[in-house]
């Protein structure tokens, strides 16, 4: 039986024509011992140390491709201060002088990269999902299960909000800002996916690179892992 599949609609591409998603497919996943953890912690304390010198003196909202996203989550009435995009809210924690969480390696290496490129990056388990999953605008009505405060609770999108989700509900709020509790990434997943966000002005070889950054250290803590490459786009 084969995985679900991502797909975009085509009413995001009619707002958001620049908006391209790369989506990496990794399967055969074993990434749960200590070489792997300690691999993708050190990689992504190196990443932070290169966001900090790099931008140090530059607000993450002067950033032209986050100023971008904080551009296309206005055009949904999305806060970006209050919500924002994946890359901000790590690169916003980075600046103050915050580690990010050493959670798992699949967690560690995608916000290393997020941070080397300021591209936000999301990865979950393929497993969890229970049809193909789209990038849409929601009804409303698609539960999104989420923890807080140690409590799983459930919370509806507004309406028209873009939201990943499949035939049981919503998988990531707000585009890419939050991602749901049941197709959670952790070191006991052996197929995810990784979806890369573009808009402009991000040069599309450069979200190329960072595809492929992303899957040479999937493959150095997990090297008989399977990838498949996508990229969808108007």
């Amino acid at each position: 039986m084969s995985l679900p599949r991502l797909t975009v609609e085509r009413v995001i591409f009619d707002r958001h024509p620049s908006y391209v998603a790369h989506v990496l497919y990794a399967s055969d996943l074993s990434w749960a011992d200590a070489h792997a953890v300690d691999y993708s912690a050190r990689v992504l304390r190196d990443s932070e140390s290169r966001a900090r010198q790099r931008l140090e003196l530059v607000q993450p909202a002067e950033h032209p491709h986050l100023a971008a996203w904080r551009s296309a989550f206005q055009s949904y009435g999305i806060n970006p201060n209050r919500y924002p995009n994946g890359a901000e809210s790590l690169l916003k924690r980075v600046l103050k002088q915050r580690e990010l969480p050493i959670l798992n390696a699949g967690v560690n290496l995608y916000n290393a990269v997020s941070l080397d490129y300021l591209l936000p990056i999301g990865g979950e388990d393929r497993a969890g999902l229970v049809s193909d999953l789209r990038l849409t605008h929601a009804r409303g009505n698609e539960p999104f299960v989420a923890v807080e405060s140690g409590t799983e609770v459930t919370a509806f999108p507004e309406k028209g909000e873009p939201v990943w989700v499949d035939a049981e509900g919503v998988t990531c709020r707000r585009w890419n800002h939050r991602q749901c509790r049941r197709t959670q990434l952790t070191a006991a997943v052996h197929d995810a996916y990784f979806v890369l966000d573009r808009l402009q002005p991000f040069p599309l070889e450069q979200l190329e690179q960072a595809a492929h950054r992303l899957g040479e250290h999937l493959r150095r803590v997990s090297p008989r892992c399977q990838l498949e490459h996508e990229t969808l786009s108007a």
